[in-house]
């Protein structure tokens, strides 16, 4: 940590974080074991989960967790519509389930009070059923169905979106497997440090000493080829009419 070149960026890392917290963890464990004994220590015991905490850094070295975790922050908002609208369902069906079997005379009755009837429909509205609290009226038995139709159904309409944020980030990271391992870096404008000395002097103008010849040369054959490009007029006759052809050519090269 203290040769980090980014600390700010580090302490942020979730990853990092959980790592702290879990070696802080057993610090305070180890601590207190050593304070408190007997039945006392069985309270401290807690901090000593928190260890579990850094199985967490495998995602740092496998790639399906983190397309996994991609996938849920992409789909943060509807992951959180889903909790919201679960939650809603789980108070309205708790509430009706309460009143439901208190309207006909039942001495089997099981939901004493609406937070009983809150377990009760989070267990229904997530399709678990363990059956430890069962409706018996009609009333709360039809409450009881609506409640699970409503889990599957609400449960259900994101897993679509899911789905396709996990593939669009899996075939992105099967495109980028697939792309060469060894890049050559290319230095910037502003790493190239000046040559300074003799020796490099000399080998420079060694490597344009071919250069300027070429380039000689590619003047001399540009010139050659203008030259022959050029149109020559011949004049058969004497040097008059070889007068009034130049003349001639003078005109046709302005009409062009």
């Amino acid at each position: 940590m203290f040769f980090c070149p980014n600390l700010p960026k580090f302490l942020k890392t979730p990853v990092n974080i959980i790592d702290f917290i879990a070696t802080v963890s057993f610090y305070i464990d180890w601590a207190l074991d050593k304070a408190l004994s007997g039945k006392n220590r069985d309270s401290v015991e807690f901090f000593s989960i928190i260890r579990v905490l850094r199985l967490f850094k495998l995602t740092q070295h496998s790639t399906g967790l983190k397309i996994l975790i991609q996938t849920f922050k992409a789909s943060a908002q509807e992951l959180f519509l889903l909790v919201f609208f679960v939650l809603l369902a789980i108070v309205i069906f708790a509430a009706l389930v309460y009143y439901g079997e208190r309207v006909e005379d039942n001495p089997e009755n099981q939901f004493k009070s609406i937070p009983v009837g809150l377990w009760w429909a989070v267990v229904t509205i997530c399709t678990i059923g363990f059956g430890d609290l069962v409706p018996k009226t009609y009333l709360g038995r039809l409450v009881g169905s609506l409640c699970a139709l409503m889990g599957v159904l609400t449960i259900a309409l994101p897993v679509p979106i899911i789905v396709g944020n996990f593939s669009m980030f899996y075939s992105h990271a099967q495109a980028r497997s697939k792309l060469p391992k060894k890049r050559q870096r290319v230095l910037q404008p502003k790493d190239l440090k000046p040559i300074v000395g003799k020796a490099t002097t000399a080998a420079i103008l060694n490597s344009l000493a071919p250069r300027r010849q070429s380039m000689h040369h590619n003047e001399i054959g540009h010139n050659t080829l203008s030259a022959l490009a050029t149109p020559l007029l011949v004049c058969p006759d004497g040097p008059d009419k070889r007068k009034n052809s130049t003349s001639n050519a003078g005109k046709f090269s302005k009409l062009m």
